[in-house]
């Protein structure tokens, strides 16, 4: 194997996680705003109505668990 082509491979597996890093950041922004909309959503539903906690207990535990 030449230096040159040595070079170059080794370029290329360097180059590879700063490609795929911006559309990994994106996804786990957007991953965080959902869950906050999740959570926000439950919370709200809770305020509500004490009569109904044990249902807004169930569904954020079921949340948090299965995501």
């Amino acid at each position: 194997m030449s230096v040159l082509r040595a070079g170059t491979h080794e370029c290329q597996i360097r180059s590879v996680p700063v490609l795929v890093l911006p559309r990994m950041q994106r996804f786990s922004i957007t991953l965080k705003r959902r869950q906050r909309a999740k959570i926000n959503i439950i919370l709200a539903l809770c305020q509500q109505s004490e009569a109904h906690m044990q249902t807004c207990m169930w569904a954020f535990l079921k949340y948090m668990t299965n995501g």
